[in-house]
């Protein structure tokens, strides 16, 4: 009895699909009902493939499950019904395949539980209007069409194990797409901020890259030009002044190195405000790459959590969802009263995030190799930072030892200038005693003693202002033989 059935049902959907007459046809698996189900083996519904549907149809209502074709065209077309044989014998595969193109109008599907198809992707439509999809698969209960053909049919009956594979079908349902399309929605985001952050660090290395320029140049100021020369020359100055022998003494040459210590303290200060400004570029410089390298840190994590959500165990449900929210945008550009345009989107490419996903690893790679690049020149800068630094306060300390040199020897000079006058005074008053007293001596070519002695005094304040200079020619050459090594910046 059941095999009679069997070949009843077989018959039925052979003919019902490859000679079928004019006018409408319905082949029909009813999945409500248990009787057909232990009469016939006639349930669970059928598998229909195709591998390219074009045509005018309902999107919304595919979305829902209730395939709409008003007229459309199919390629590779393939029917898979999996027939119950009941008892100990193993299930029967009926296939009929159409390799197209088969012509169609006003075709209707439901699939069962209302879950919509498998689409791999979408691809051009061939008219205005039309809607392209490729790979589409679904599990239909019923399937009514007005106008259909099927050349070059074939049909294969088989036991389960001899069969081969089966169509690989694991329907999606609308709340997992919703799902999907709710976290690519929220994943889109992130990869947008992550977008507008790289365009920040864009032009963060933009600022650095005009810093170091700037710096560049400015060291090549503190380097090769004023006020570093101004200040070697007053520096060889102060060192010939104190080799000269000046009339006047200690005291002229001590006004003569104070006005040069000051034009000294002037140009010292001209150094140093072009030298601080060199400072203050490259330590900007240094504060914007730490900037841009924290930044591509977190970049990177956040690159990392989203690829791990493109795991290749959900990639199909991404791929689906990604085709399903393009034909709701398809479908919101009919309702506007716009022209649907297909994208030739196959299931094997990569969907819209994974697109994004590899353009912004890209992206902050090269973004990391430039900030590298220009923290290697601002580690440079910053050496020569250091040096200038070094030596600006080296000469800094040198001046001041200068001036506390300059004041002692002023007051050591006016200390023994002051003994000397009072000296001086003494001596004239006892001269002036003795020339009272004194008689005449008997011989007019005799020597006076008291005349020996005060050439000898005389002699002595020489030979003291000599000893004054020497001091201080000795202790200003040691505190400039710091700059014998002049402003070298390297």
């Amino acid at each position: 009895m059941k095999n009679t059935a069997l070949i009843s049902f077989i018959f039925i959907l052979v003919f019902g699909f490859s000679l079928m007459p004019a006018g409408t046809t319905n082949v029909s698996a009813d999945t409500d009902s248990e009787d057909s189900s232990k009469d016939n083996g006639n349930s669970g519904g059928f598998i229909i493939e195709t591998k390219k549907v074009d045509g005018q149809m309902d999107l919304v209502g595919a979305l829902q499950g209730k395939v709409k074709i008003k007229e459309g065209v199919i390629h590779g077309l393939t029917i898979t019904k999996v027939l119950e044989t009941g008892g100990e014998q193993e299930p029967m595969v009926i296939r009929i395949k159409s390799p197209g193109p088969i012509h169609v109008q006003n075709l209707y599907a439901e699939t069962i539980d209302g879950t919509p198809p498998n689409i791999g992707g979408l691809c051009a439509p061939s008219k205005v209007g039309w809607v392209c999809l490729t790979n589409v698969v679904m599990k239909v209960s019923k399937q009514t069409v007005s106008d259909i053909s099927l050349p070059n049919t074939k049909i294969e009956a088989c036991y389960k194990s001899e069969c081969g594979k089966l169509p690989d079908y694991s329907p999606t349902t609308k709340e997992k797409i919703k799902e999907i399309l709710e976290e690519e929605q929220e994943e889109q985001s992130k990869l947008d901020q992550i977008k507008e952050e790289l365009e920040n660090d864009k032009q963060k290395l933009g600022a650095v890259g005009e810093l170091i320029d700037k710096a560049t140049e400015t060291y090549e100021k503190v380097k090769n030009g004023t006020p570093s020369d101004e200040l070697v020359n007053l520096i060889e100055d102060t060192k010939n002044l104190l080799k000269k022998e000046i009339e006047d003494g200690v005291t002229d040459k001590l006004n003569n190195l104070v006005a040069l210590t000051e034009r000294m303290e002037k140009e010292l200060q001209s150094f140093q405000d072009v030298s601080g400004t060199f400072s203050s570029l490259v330590d900007e410089s240094s504060r914007l790459v730490k900037d841009l390298e924290n930044s591509i840190n977190t970049k990177q994590e956040k690159l990392t959590k989203l690829t791990e959500k493109h795991s290749p165990a959900n990639e199909s449900e991404r791929e689906q969802a990604e085709v399903f929210s393009k034909l709701l945008e398809m479908t919101e550009t009919n309702n506007d009263g716009a022209e649907a345009k297909s994208d030739e989107t196959e299931s094997n490419e990569t969907t819209k995030s994974e697109i994004d996903i590899k353009t912004i690893k890209e992206s902050v790679e090269k973004v990391t190799k430039e900030t590298e690049e220009v923290k290697e020149k601002v580690n440079s800068l910053k050496v020569k930072e250091e040096s200038i630094q070094k030596k600006t306060s080296t000469i800094t300390d040198s001046i001041t030892s200068l001036k506390d040199s300059i004041t002692e020897t002023e007051k050591k000079a006016s200390s023994e200038e002051k003994e000397k006058t009072d000296s001086n005074t003494d001596e004239n008053a006892t001269d002036n005693k003795k020339e009272e007293t004194e008689t005449e001596s008997e011989s007019d070519n005799e020597t006076d003693p008291n005349s020996n002695d005060t050439t000898d005094e005389e002699n002595d304040g020489d030979s003291s202002q000599d000893e004054e200079t020497t001091e201080l020619e000795d202790v200003v050459e040691s505190i400039f033989d710091l700059f014998q090594v002049r402003l070298i910046i390297p």
